[in-house]
């Protein structure tokens, strides 16, 4: 307003003042008007930049995060405020809302503080791997023969097929079911061949509905070694014996699993004494200290129509 006002005076005197006069004060007038457009274009200039200025600023402010600290910090009170009210009217509410909140958090902390962090290793088998006696039995052996690769102790055994594998199936003697078994047939059989670090894996079967079935390994060779002190696996369709010790084969989710029979796989890991026995994939027993010294293996089972294969022992 003050330039306008300036400039209209000088209009005023160009008209009612001499030619002389009048150039003169239409050359002020000119530099006036030129004085004015460059302050006009500086502060407009000024006001252009400090809206930039104040956009990179809070481009800024936003990857520094200063923006969110302020914004929090805002809410915060805000919300200390808005919440002053409420707290005044219903204070006897929320100390008791906090206090059941404060039992229950207990509560929870409690039972999670009695809850261990259990880590259990119930199948640690790895089989060795210097094979000491293998049999399959092998697809040449002839069924109905005697197997190739083991020797009689007494009863008697005879190749078969199951699905088309083949198997050995055992041939109890008629009233004394213990006085049977097979043995590796092997070079010196007298001599000790298990070494102090060893496995034995096998798959035995078991006819569905029948419970009472027991295959039988004793750790010496009944034929040609000394007797074994500590005395021979009893295994069952869904648990193993040896010893004092006993062990039944549990689903975790299902408690027993049902004895439905068909084949079970059998593990047994010896390392100094240590004695381990596995039946599927569970870990049944361990015998930290087993009496006497495993010398050779004796397999045998209570029942004709009894079938293992897949028999294995290994350094």
């Amino acid at each position: 307003m003050k330039y306008l006002k300036l400039i209209s005076l000088l209009i005023f005197f160009l008209t009612f003042t001499n030619p002389a006069k009048g150039q003169f004060l239409k050359k002020l007038a000119k530099k006036a008007e030129d004085k004015i457009e460059r302050e006009a274009e500086r502060r407009s200039e000024r006001r252009v930049n400090k809206k930039i200025d104040e956009g990179f600023d809070e481009i800024e402010d936003e990857i520094d995060g200063k923006n969110k600290d302020k914004k929090k910090g805002k809410s915060k009170q805000d919300s200390g405020n808005d919440s002053k009210d409420s707290e005044v009217n219903s204070e006897s509410g929320s100390d008791n809302q906090d206090s059941n909140k404060d039992s229950e958090t207990d509560a929870e902390s409690d039972e999670t503080s009695t809850k261990p962090n259990v880590v259990w290793n119930h199948f640690d088998f790895v089989p060795g791997d210097t094979v000491i006696f293998e049999d399959g039995p092998s697809t040449d052996e002839e069924n109905g023969e005697f197997p190739s690769r083991w020797d009689l102790y007494k009863g008697g055994a005879e190749i078969a097929e199951v699905d088309g594998v083949p198997v050995i199936t055992f041939i109890t003697a008629v009233g004394n079911m213990h006085s049977k078994g097979i043995v590796p047939y092997l070079k010196n059989p007298e001599q000790d061949y298990l070494p102090e670090i060893f496995t034995i894996e096998f798959d035995a079967y078991f006819e569905p509905e029948v419970y009472n079935w027991r295959y039988y390994l004793s750790f010496n060779d009944r034929k040609n070694q000394e007797y074994f002190r500590g005395g021979q696996l009893s295994i069952y369709v869904n648990s193993i014996r040896m010893a004092e010790s006993e062990g039944e084969l549990k689903d975790k989710s299902r408690g027993n699993i049902d004895e439905v029979g068909g084949w079970r796989h059998i593990s047994i890991a010896y390392t100094k004494g240590k004695f381990k026995a596995y039946l599927q994939d569970q870990r049944l027993i361990n015998i930290p200290h087993l009496e006497g010294n495993p010398t050779g293996i004796t397999l045998s089972g209570d029942e004709e129509g009894m079938y293992v294969k897949n028999f294995r022992i290994a350094k």
